[in-house]
This record gives structure tokens, C-alpha cells and sequence, in this order.
């Protein structure tokens, strides 16, 4: 009897521990299947929606820091590429984002000057909720429908990225 309430004993938590690791490996993995609606304000305070986004462009929407080193990363790779400007690109900042680190972010990348790029600030925290993302560098590509082709967290290659066809 002994031994079958050992082995009773050892299954239920070899089932447990089972449980346990399922659980950490298999979260699954939430992404707007479209660009979800938001409201965010732009470097000059103007608010920026889906009314202004260009229905001719696929869309690169990234969310950022700008004390994250890899997000420093990330954007020197995207000032560096050449094909930029046949997207619409979103920099997104998160709303903890001190206004003086901020500007100096902008001025050292030159980030206003390009035509194709505008950086945004989630003001209202909204960016974590609507797009299921609080992680940065984070980075979403929408087609020319608004509809989600490819979302990464971490850090990316720009030019591989917008080149990888739809995943299901």
C-alpha cells in the first residue's frame, strides 16, 4: 500500500511540475490582428489617429525608450536604411519618458528631419493595451489594409523585417 501512495504521490507531481513548465513556455502570444484605433500626440502636440496614417504605405510602428540602449540600436539602423521612405513609420515613445532625454534622443538622431518618420508619445499609456506590447524595442509592420503582417519583439533587422512575408 505504501508503495502505491508513493507512486500516486511522485505522478501527481511529475504532473504538476508538467503543469507548471506548460505554463511558462506556452503563454500565448497576443498581436492586433490590425492597426488598433489610438490617439497619440506628435513631437509639436498635435494628435495623430488612423485618419492620418497613408492608406498607400504599409506602416512600421515601433515602440520605444529612449535610456533603452537597444532602441538606440534600433534606430540608427533605421535612419541608416535605405528604403525608409516607402513606409510610413511610427516611433512611438513610452509615457514615462522624461521630455528633456527625449528631445535630446530626437536631436541626435535628427529624427524630425526625415520625411517618412514621425515620432509620437503615448501620453495616455495606451500603447501596452491596445497593441498587447509593453516591451521595448518592439516593433509591428502593418500592410497598406492596416492589417498586421509581422509583429517582433527585441531588437530587428529593419530591411529583413519588412521584407518577411506574412505569418499565419
Amino acid at each position: 500500500m505504501r508503495k502505491f501512495l508513493k507512486a500516486i504521490y511522485i505522478v501527481i507531481v511529475c504532473f504538476c511540475l508538467f503543469l507548471f513548465w506548460f505554463s511558462l513556455n506556452h503563454k500565448p502570444d497576443l498581436k492586433p490582428k490590425s492597426i488598433p484605433k489610438f490617439n497619440f500626440k506628435d513631437f509639436y502636440n498635435d494628435n495623430i489617429n488612423q485618419s492620418n496614417l497613408d492608406p498607400n504605405k504599409q506602416k512600421l510602428i515601433i515602440y520605444l525608450n529612449p535610456e533603452c540602449d537597444y532602441c538606440s540600436i534600433e534606430i540608427e539602423n533605421l535612419i541608416h536604411w535605405e528604403n525608409k521612405d516607402q513606409y510610413q513609420i511610427l516611433l512611438v515613445f513610452q509615457t514615462d519618458t522624461d521630455k528633456k532625454t527625449l528631445n535630446h534622443f530626437i536631436e541626435k538622431y535628427h529624427l524630425l528631419e526625415f520625411e517618412s518618420i514621425q515620432v509620437l508619445l503615448d501620453g495616455d499609456d495606451q500603447f501596452p493595451i491596445q497593441f498587447y506590447e509593453d516591451k521595448v524595442p518592439c516593433s509591428f509592420l502593418f500592410d497598406t489594409n492596416n492589417k498586421l503582417v509581422r509583429k517582433k519583439k527585441g531588437l530587428i533587422d529593419v530591411e529583413i523585417f519588412c521584407k518577411t512575408e506574412k505569418q499565419s
